[in-house]
Formats: structure tokens, sequence, C-alpha cells
């Protein structure tokens, strides 16, 4: 399923998933006034468990943050496989945004 895609989901479906941070909305500049690169974001879930994650590039560090929710996780064996990143360039290509 395409990001965008599990998003519109999620919404539909909140009662049945853990609570997710959605950034999908808000504007992040491809290169802020510090110089930091925003690489790109995917979500998805693994089972009832959503996540959100974002790359980003600064001082020649890249830097993946994950957000999910961490309700009852101690009771679960969670592991996250394979999720895929995709670039800034290619966001538009895989979740149906326009060119901007």
């Amino acid at each position: 399923m395409k990001p965008v895609e599990f998003l519109q989901h999620y919404r539909n479906n909140a009662d049945f998933y853990y609570p997710m941070i959605d950034h999908e909305r808000r504007y992040w500049p491809k290169v802020n006034n510090i110089g930091d690169i925003n690489i790109g974001w995917d979500c998805g879930a693994i089972g009832r468990r959503p996540y959100f994650l974002e790359c980003w590039s600064g001082e020649g560090t890249t830097m993946i943050t994950i957000f999910i929710s961490t309700i009852g996780i101690e009771k679960e064996d969670a592991v996250i496989e394979g999720p895929i990143i995709y670039s800034f360039i290619k966001l538009n290509e895989f979740n149906g945004y326009a060119e901007v």
C-alpha cells in the first residue's frame, strides 16, 4: 500500500489502530535555513501499530526518525522489517501528489 493510501486508510479506521503522528500535510522545505536536507518519509503499520518515518540529513549525517506508538509495546515482540524510504523526488511518483 502506498504511503498516502495507508494514511487515508488510517484516518478512516483510526479506532482500529494505535495513535500515530501524521506529518503528511505539514510543509517541509527541501533544504531549511541551516542547511538540513529533507530526504523523504514513509508510513505503514505492523499489525495495529502504525509508524511514521522521516529521513533527513544535516552536517554530513543522515538521520531517520521513527514515530511509533509505544502503548503496550513492552508486552509485544515487534520488529520493523524492510520499510522503504521514498526519496523527496520520487514522493510524487509513488504517492499520487501532483508536481509542485
